[in-house]
């Protein structure tokens, strides 16, 4: 099961609940979009949380914001991801 480990990580794709755990560039978290794909505009993408995408208060994402970091299809990907009402933990789907 170890040994497999990395191909088992290739298949998945974090299910986004607050987005505290999930790395915007070093986690795939936007259906069909590689991780080379997304933008160096953001300095320290590697500390760049998805939480930071999302409006907390009313559980919607930040479209200004995404749309002025990502390319126009990423931005579209983004924002069509649902957001559950209540936050919850992000998981592995």
């Amino acid at each position: 099961i170890w040994a497999t480990k990395g191909t088992l990580e290739e298949g998945l794709c974090w299910k986004v609940g607050r987005g505290t755990n999930i790395s915007v560039s070093n986690d795939f978290w936007i259906p069909n979009v590689k991780k080379n794909r997304l933008p160096a505009l953001i300095t320290n993408l590697n500390a760049f949380k998805v939480a930071k995408l999302i409006d907390q208060s009313n559980r919607t994402w930040k479209k200004e914001l995404i749309a002025s970091t990502f390319s126009e299809d990423v931005a579209e990907k983004i924002i069509c991801i649902p957001l559950a009402e209540e936050p919850h933990k992000d998981f592995w789907v």
